[in-house]
């Protein structure tokens, strides 16, 4: 059976504030839960097998973070513009 995981990015920056949301960077806080993500992910057996995220910076960078924890490989995750700002419902 296929499963869908839905995750938000992790704790974002707010340090420039100059910067447009979409280019907003982790912070330190958020560049240290990609691991306790990735234990979490393991411990239930969901390793995926494909990985379509925003394209916002911080996005980017948790996913790249959590892909790497896990072994996927990160040229692989597919970045959708369409993803940034919508709602879990909006996403087909």
């Amino acid at each position: 059976m296929k499963r869908l995981i839905l995750s938000r990015h992790a704790k974002s920056s707010w340090k420039f504030p100059e910067l447009r949301d979409i280019d907003r960077p982790l912070n330190k806080r958020g560049r240290k839960a990609a691991p306790i993500m990735e234990g979490a992910l393991k411990e239930r057996g969901f390793i995926p097998e494909a990985v379509y995220a925003s394209s916002s910076v911080r996005t980017r960078m948790t996913s790249t973070l959590l892909a790497e924890a896990l072994g996927f490989p990160t040229e692989q995750i597919e970045f959708v513009d369409s993803f940034y700002g919508t709602s879990p419902g909006r996403v087909v």
